[in-house]
């Protein structure tokens, strides 16, 4: 008699062919993960914990559906990004502006495209606030 495959351990994944094209696609219209997650039926952390998968960056082990999710997941961002950079862009060049696309870049990838103000703040009279600070070392 033939030995038989082992059974997997645990949940089967919720990472079929048709969540992660819903995911991908709610990504493309600029949709938030967790918008593109709930739209899939799956939840924020599952969408989450397959990137960290797919990127290697996970203590539980990756497979090939995980790095490809991963790797089609972030063209999604870069499409949505450039798409609406190329509509701030063209609006900045006819001399309209577009305000709904800086906002989606800016909460998108905060980290490129957020405001960078600086507030100055005054203040003259005593403050009642007291500040303790404890195991601080040097």
């Amino acid at each position: 008699m033939p030995a038989r495959k082992p059974r997997p351990i645990g949940q089967p994944t919720k990472l079929t062919r048709k969540v992660e094209d819903a995911i991908i696609e709610s990504i493309r219209r600029g949709r938030t993960t967790r918008a593109a997650a709930g739209l899939a039926g799956v939840s924020e952390g599952a969408v989450l914990d397959w990137l960290r998968r797919g990127r290697g960056v996970s203590d539980r082990p990756a497979n090939p559906a995980y790095v490809k999710f991963a790797t089609r997941f972030e063209a999604a961002e870069a499409e949505i990004e450039a798409r609406m950079s190329d509509a701030v862009a063209r609006k900045a060049a006819d001399g309209s502006d577009d305000e709904n696309a800086k906002w989606g870049l800016e909460r998108r990838r905060h980290q490129d495209w957020a405001r960078r103000e600086r507030q100055q703040l005054e203040h003259s009279g005593a403050v009642g606030v007291e500040l303790t600070f404890a195991g601080i070392v040097r």
